[in-house]
């Protein structure tokens, strides 16, 4: 479970280069000096892949939440465990300390 964990936070630090690139394409399209500014094929197609890659990286740390929150119950689980498994050998130790 921890690789999972550490798989997606590598996959959500790759989508950064990308997102940030084409955020700045789009922006530096709006920032043309003598040009004007137009609505065309490349403005849609960067505006598509910013929300692309955005909804991608949702979905990814979506899954790592619920992939922690998975792994946390599990620990709070084996530690209930334990705590149950010390009980009982402290019983049983003081039950046999009892007969002697």
């Amino acid at each position: 479970m921890e690789d999972n964990i550490e798989r997606l936070r590598a996959a959500i630090c790759e989508k950064r280069a990308p997102l940030c690139l084409a955020e700045t394409r789009l922006d530096r399209r709006a920032e043309r000096p003598g040009v004007e500014l137009c609505r065309d094929d490349v403005q849609y197609r960067l505006i598509e892949e910013v929300s692309e890659i955005t909804g991608s990286v949702e979905q990814l740390q979506a899954r790592l939440k619920q992939s922690e929150d998975s792994l946390k119950v599990r620990d709070v689980t084996s530690s209930c465990h334990e705590v149950g498994k010390v009980e009982r050998e402290m019983t049983e130790i003081t039950a046999v300390g009892a007969t002697h």
